[in-house]
Formats: C-alpha cells, structure tokens, sequence
C-alpha cells in the first residue's frame, strides 16, 4: 500500500529512541514523520496540522503520556487519531489504564523492529481503509443530494 500522505507525530523525550523511531519507519514506510520532545509541543503543532498516528511515550516530562491521552480522549478532533503508546513499563495496570484511555495498541521498550513494523503496517492499512471510506461515503452524499431546476441544494 501507498502510505505517503500518512503522517505520523512521535513525542519521545529521549533523542535516541525518537531516531530509531524515525529510521525504523523511513526504512519501511514512505510516510511524514514529525518529532517532538513532548506532548506540550506536539499539541500545538495539532493546531495547524492533524497526524493520521501518534506514538506517544508514556513517562515524558513537564506533561505525562496519561495526561496527553486524556487530552486527546476529551478533544473531538483529536480522539478519532490512532495512539500507539511506547513505554518501558510492563505492569498489567498500567496497560489497562492506557486501553481504558483509548490507546489502540502498545509497544514495549526496548521494542523489536520487526513487531514494531508489523503493528505499524496493520495500523497504516486501517488508516488507509477508513480513509477510503470516508472518501466513498463523501461521493455517494453528494451523489445523493438533490438539486432543483436551478441548480440549487434542495
């Protein structure tokens, strides 16, 4: 699949893994990737410009990963965005709290490239196929509205 116009908004503090991210996914996927050092900064690049993705790391300074998904989760515009949650932190709880505020999927640090790119490339599909859809369903509504003599909506 073409996943080019796709992109995707990786808050890591740490420099290192938001690199690794980074080649990780330019080496599989041709999507947009922007980088930020936390959640604060990511959000106000989400005032210009919405991501299809967001990994979030969890344990972020100034502003915790837990409090960044309640924003998104309380924020219509930004809780039909896809999270995936990247963490170092295995608790069970911890992860049900993370389900429970709407993270679709997460990844443990430190993280197999591989499964990342497996999860990564179910996600993008998804992505796509919704996307796909809301296209289709914008064609069939304005296939659908009626116009009167004049042109005009009825």
């Amino acid at each position: 699949m073409n996943y080019s116009d796709l992109k995707v908004f990786v808050i890591e503090d740490d420099i290192s893994v938001r690199s690794l991210l980074r080649r990780i996914m330019e080496k599989h996927f041709q999507i947009v990737i922007f980088e930020f050092g936390s959640p604060v900064s990511a959000f106000k690049a989400m005032g210009s410009a919405l991501p299809d993705l967001i990994i979030l790391d969890i344990h972020t300074p100034h502003i915790s990963g837990f409090a960044a998904m309640q924003t998104i989760a309380a924020n219509e515009r930004l809780s039909a965005i896809p999270v995936v949650a990247c963490t170092g932190d295995s608790e069970p709880e911890l992860i049900k709290r993370l389900i429970s505020l709407g993270v679709k999927e997460y990844i443990l640090k430190p993280f197999d490239p591989q499964k990342l790119v497996d999860r990564l490339t179910v996600l993008f599909d998804e992505i796509l196929e919704k996307k796909a859809k809301e296209v289709s369903d914008d064609e069939i509504n304005l296939i659908t509205t009626e116009y009167d003599d004049d042109d005009e909506l009825v």
